[in-house]
């Protein structure tokens, strides 16, 4: 569901979106920023209500934070090989940059197992997924960090800026992620590919 900020008030939050694509609402978040804009105006005397409202960046992940190296087109490889028994299942292939996880998983499926997956068995190729990509990650040699991350994300919280991720990847593989680089921390909200399987919801 997306998060209608100007319905709720225009002046909590100034988002900044990177390619116009709506942040899922994550509910629990709503009361923290309400807490962090009271303790902005605290510090700030309350003298300016404009200078003190929250702004919020989001970043998609692959490409623009990190780079992994191929580890997730590895971890699919390997759940299509132990969840259906087809080796060397190349999603290059059949998909491109920016679908969701559930997409790639749907139309790679079809498209190498011969019929449209069923509830059941998207699920268990997605859960195969899952369940290896954090050790693809770790063992990734062409893991980066890209250029200029580490210094930005860190001058941007220090600013007070509200940082979130917007992706396509599943929320549990997102955190796979960002987690060799210790990134995580930085982002408080996300949109992710578990929310919907259409990027712009």
């Amino acid at each position: 569901m997306p998060l209608q900020v100007a319905q709720r008030d225009p002046q909590l939050l100034a988002e900044v979106l990177r390619d116009g694509r709506p942040l899922a609402d994550r509910g629990q978040i709503w009361p923290q920023l309400q807490a962090q804009r009271e303790q902005t105006r605290e510090q700030a005397g309350g003298e300016n209500d404009v200078m003190t409202a929250l702004k919020l960046i989001l970043f998609d992940i692959d490409g623009t934070l990190i780079d992994t190296g191929g580890a997730g087109a590895r971890s699919w490889t390997w759940a299509f090989e132990h969840a259906f028994d087809r080796p060397g299942v190349d999603i290059g292939k059949y998909s491109s940059a920016g679908m969701t996880d559930p997409v790639v998983a749907r139309k790679t499926f079809t498209e190498a197992i011969g019929h449209e997956p069923t509830g059941e068995e998207l699920a268990r190729l997605i859960a195969a997924y899952l369940s290896v990509l954090p050790d693809y990650v770790t063992a990734s040699e062409g893991y980066r960090v890209l250029p200029g991350v580490k210094e930005l994300l860190p001058r941007l919280h220090d600013a007070g800026v509200l940082l979130g991720v917007t992706t396509g990847a599943m929320e549990a593989g997102a955190h796979a992620k960002l987690g060799r680089a210790r990134l995580n921390h930085f982002f408080l909200v996300g949109g992710y590919g578990s929310d919907s399987e259409d990027r712009v919801e």
